[in-house]
C-alpha cells in the first residue's frame, strides 16, 4: 500500500509565519508614516505586495513546485522547455520572440488548477504529464514547470508577465545563450536584484553545443564571475544542449531534489523577507532612539549596506578644526540628557523604535534557526508554527 505525503509537507518553514507576522508589524507602523519625511511608499507597498502574495502562495497547493524557465530570445528556453516535457509544447524560435504567453507543463495534475489560475495560466497552455509509465518521470511528480515570455519580448504585456511570474515563482531557472550571457537587459533588470534569492535560482547555459569544450569551459568561467560579482555565490550554474541532451539529467536533478524537498516555495519568500527587511534598515535606529544613518547617507530603498550615521559636528566648516564647527558649538551648549530625551520623543513620534523592536523581531526569528540550541528548537517548534 502506497502512501501521500502530508498536504503541507515543508510548506511553510518552522520559522516562516512568524517572519511574516513581524514583517506585517512593520508594514503597519509604516504604512501610517509614508511620504515626505516619513517611510519610503514605494517600499511600503512592496512589504504589503509581499504579505499577499506569500499568503495566497501559502494557501494554495504546497504538493507542486513552481519553476520557471526565464530567458530572452533566442535562448533555447522554450526547446529546454519541451525537451524536458517530452513534447513539442511550447513553439520555438531564435529569429523572433516566439513564446507569447506562460505554457505550463505539471507532473501530476490533481490539486494544480487553483495554482495555475493563481499564476493566471490560460487552461490551452496547460499541458499534464501524468503517465506513471514513463520511466524516471516518478521523481518528478509535483513540478508545475513554467516557459515565461521573452523578458526581451516587444510583445505588449509580456515584461510585465515575466516580472509578475518570476516574483510567484518558488524555483527560478534563467536560460542563458552563449551569445548574450552577459547581456545587460536580464542582468541589470533581474538577476543583479535578486542576490538573495541565489538559493532559489539555477542559471543554465544553454546550446553549449554551439561551443568547443575549451570556450565552454571559459563561457562558465565567466558567467560564474559574474553572478559572483552580482552577489549570486550561492545560484547553481549549469551546462546544458536542449539539442543534444547534454547535462539534462543534471538539471532534472536540480528540479526532482526540489521537487522532493517542498521547501522552496518557503525559501523563496524567506528571500523575499531579507530584501525587504533590507530596505526598512535604512530606518532603524539605537537603542537612544537616534537614527542610525542621516538622510543623505542613507542608500536607495531596498538597498542592503550603506554608510553609517555620521553627526553634523562630523564634518568640520571649511578651514576650521572639527572641534570649532558652527554644528558642534552649538550642540555642545545643549545638556546630554535634555538631548537624548528630545531625540528620543521625536524618534517614539515618528514610530521609529517601534520598527526597530518589529526588525529585531524578524531577525532574531531567523538567527534562531542557525543559533538558537537545537533542542529548543524542536520543543519550540510548535509554538512558532
Amino acid at each position: 500500500m502506497t502512501t501521500s505525503a502530508p498536504p503541507f509537507a515543508g510548506l511553510p518553514s518552522a520559522h516562516l509565519p512568524a517572519r511574516l507576522a513581524a514583517l506585517a508589524s512593520v508594514a503597519e507602523i509604516a504604512q501610517d508614516r509614508s511620504g515626505p519625511g516619513g517611510f519610503s511608499p514605494e517600499l511600503v507597498t512592496s512589504a504589503e505586495g509581499l504579505l499577499a502574495r506569500a499568503g495566497e502562495r501559502l494557501r494554495l497547493s504546497a504538493a507542486h513546485t513552481v519553476v520557471t524557465l526565464a530567458g530572452g530570445t533566442g535562448s533555447g528556453k522554450s526547446s529546454l522547455f519541451n525537451a524536458l516535457a517530452g513534447a513539442n509544447f511550447s513553439p520555438a524560435a531564435v529569429t523572433r520572440p516566439a513564446t507569447r504567453n506562460a505554457h505550463a507543463c505539471v507532473w501530476g495534475m490533481q490539486g494544480a488548477a487553483p495554482l495555475l489560475d493563481w499564476l493566471g495560466v490560460e487552461r490551452r497552455y496547460r499541458y499534464a504529464r501524468a503517465s506513471a509509465l514513463d520511466a524516471g518521470e516518478a521523481a518528478l511528480s509535483g513540478l508545475l514547470l513554467l516557459d515565461l515570455p521573452d523578458h526581451d519580448s516587444v510583445a505588449a504585456g509580456a515584461a510585465t508577465a515575466v516580472d509578475r511570474l518570476v516574483s510567484l515563482a518558488d524555483l527560478m531557472v534563467w536560460v542563458l545563450d552563449p551569445q548574450k550571457y552577459a547581456d545587460a537587459a536580464v542582468h541589470n533588470r533581474f538577476l543583479s536584484k535578486l542576490a538573495r534569492h541565489g538559493n532559489v535560482t539555477t542559471v543554465v547555459l544553454n546550446q553549449s553545443d554551439l561551443l568547443t569544450p575549451q570556450q565552454a569551459h571559459d563561457c562558465e568561467e565567466d558567467l560564474r564571475r559574474l553572478l559572483d560579482s552580482e552577489g549570486h555565490g550561492e545560484a547553481r550554474v549549469l551546462l546544458v544542449s536542449a539539442l543534444t541532451g547534454a547535462g539534462l539529467p543534471e538539471l532534472r536533478q536540480i528540479l526532482a531534489t526540489a521537487v522532493s524537498a517542498r521547501q522552496t516555495a518557503a525559501d523563496h519568500i524567506a528571500a523575499d523577507i531579507d530584501s525587504i527587511t533590507g530596505g526598512f534598515d535604512n530606518y532603524a535606529v539605537d537603542p537612544a532612539g537616534v537614527a542610525r544613518r542621516s538622510a543623505e547617507n542613507t542608500p536607495p530603498a531596498g538597498a542592503s549596506g550603506g554608510a553609517t550615521f555620521r553627526p553634523p559636528w562630523d564634518d568640520a566648516a571649511p578651514g576650521l578644526p572639527a572641534e570649532a564647527s558652527p554644528a558642534r558649538t552649538a550642540l555642545d551648549s545643549v545638556p546630554a540628557a535634555p538631548a537624548l530625551a528630545v531625540a528620543d520623543a521625536l524618534a517614539h513620534a515618528a514610530g521609529l523604535a517601534a520598527v526597530t523592536d518589529a526588525l529585531e523581531d524578524v531577525r532574531e526569528i531567523h538567527a534562531a534557526k542557525y543559533l538558537s540550541w537545537p533542542f529548543a528548537r524542536v520543543t519550540d517548534r510548535k509554538s512558532v508554527v
